[in-house]
């Protein structure tokens, strides 16, 4: 036969005593690592599709080589120049520039006059003056060809450095959309990351703490609990054996609410709820008041996420984050193989999108405003102030939910059950 009931034991032995409030996406670097596929992915995907369009089309393929053509022909200008071919010299030089004219910047110089081309290049943002010197290096080009005596070596120099400079001043004329790679490398310069992390080890603080509440001195157990969670290690066990001091020490309220904030981080623990439900037989709400009344949304997310942890959550969703990036990395390099790949890049991405969607109802379940009251008793009045007559008594440990403040006061329901309590009285888990 059963003699009598008390609370669970505190835990002693947790590996690792970590922080498991803390979400990844709120680690070090976390941005960086996770958004490199995709700036990875854009370069692949530009040069694949850039390589693909140069096979396929002829007018991208001239426009693409324009430059390096026109460069190999300045080359073959520099050569006859030092052999003393004046005549060979401008007519490689009137090339390279018609060709890159022509190949880069589409327009027709071999059926239009010079002042057309030259029309045609205003289209392209080129300035006024730079109009004025192409017009006068290719007006030395045309008479080389009748009196190449004319033109010395230092002429020719001149030349061939304007030719360069022309050649370098329409290439940046031309305009130009960002590409793939320059949104990807922008977007990783903008990406944040939050580098607050806790380098210390709190295993031994944990296991004073330990021994504090062992030889019944609650009140130096609270306090090593404490300094644990002040220095970030939010952790299931921590709380737990925070409510255990708490309770042991007379301070229901304080203890329902750590093992409330336990739960969230461990919702399957088993001691948990048994030391919960022990308060809860304690505190006696009638039938009535126990019952909270909950919106369609908020039942779907207890109903689906409540089990479940948000660091899980989180986890499943970087896990089906990271499947969708790796076969989408396969459905871009494996050309012969895109059909059958087609149907895997759907279904994780679909369960990616799932995950991301109860990560959100999960995150919306933990934003409900329920607190806890602290104080031995409080009054719940009819309206936000002391000339207000009293609805009801709320002893230590309930839960309520907040529903909106004014003037010091706030509105709280239990149950059925609505009225107005002091601020200071509860405090929101």
């Amino acid at each position: 036969r059963q003699i009598g009931e008390d609370i669970r034991f505190i835990k002693t032995a947790v590996s690792p005593l970590n922080d498991q409030a803390v979400l990844p996406w709120a680690r070090p670097y976390f941005w960086w690592v996770h958004t490199f596929p995709w700036f990875l992915w854009s370069l692949f995907y530009g040069w694949q599709r850039r390589r693909t369009r140069l096979n396929q089309d002829a007018v991208y393929a001239k426009r693409q080589k324009a430059h390096g053509i026109a460069q190999k022909r300045l080359r073959q200008a520099k050569n006859r120049m030092g052999a003393g071919d004046t005549r060979g010299f401008y007519a490689e030089v009137q090339k390279a520039l018609y060709t890159f004219i022509s190949d880069r910047l589409g327009i027709a110089t071999t059926s239009l006059p010079m002042d057309e081309i030259i029309g045609e290049l205003q289209n392209h943002a080129l300035p006024g003056e730079a109009l004025k010197r192409l017009r006068v290096l290719l007006e030395e080009c045309d008479l080389a060809r009748f009196s190449p005596s004319q033109l010395g070596l230092e002429q020719m120099k001149n030349s061939f450095a304007e030719a360069e400079t022309m050649i370098e001043q329409l290439e940046r004329a031309r305009k130009k959309k960002p590409s793939l790679p320059t949104i990807a490398v922008i977007f990783l310069l903008l990406a944040g990351i939050n580098s607050l992390s806790w380098a210390s080890t709190p295993e031994e603080l944990f296991d004073q703490a330990n021994s504090a509440y062992e030889n019944q001195k609650y009140e130096e157990a609270i306090n090593g609990y404490r300094q644990l969670l002040q220095q970030g290690i939010r952790h299931g066990a921590v709380y737990y054996n925070l409510g255990n001091a708490y309770l042991k020490s007379g301070s229901r309220g304080n203890a329902v609410l750590n093992y409330e904030k336990g739960l969230r981080l461990q919702p399957r623990d088993t001691d948990i709820k048994a030391n919960l439900n022990y308060i809860n037989k304690e505190i006696n709400i009638t039938g009535r008041l126990k019952t909270q009344t909950k919106g369609f949304l908020e039942r779907i997310s207890e109903a689906l996420t409540r089990p479940v942890s948000q660091r899980e959550l989180s986890g499943g969703l970087l896990a089906s984050y990271w499947l969708f990036v790796i076969f989408l990395f396969l459905w871009t390099a494996w050309l012969s193989r895109r059909q059958q790949l087609k149907p895997w890049l759907i279904v994780f991405l679909s369960v990616w999108f799932l995950s991301l969607g109860l990560a959100g109802l999960k995150s919306y379940d933990l934003n409900q405003p329920t607190a806890v009251v602290l104080e031995k008793e409080i009054v719940l009045r009819a309206g936000p102030g002391e000339d207000f007559p009293v609805q009801a008594t709320v002893p230590e440990g309930t839960q309520v939910r907040v529903l909106r403040y004014a003037k010091g006061w706030m509105e709280v329901r239990l149950g059925d059950l609505q009225g107005w309590i002091l601020q200071g009285s509860v405090e929101r888990i």
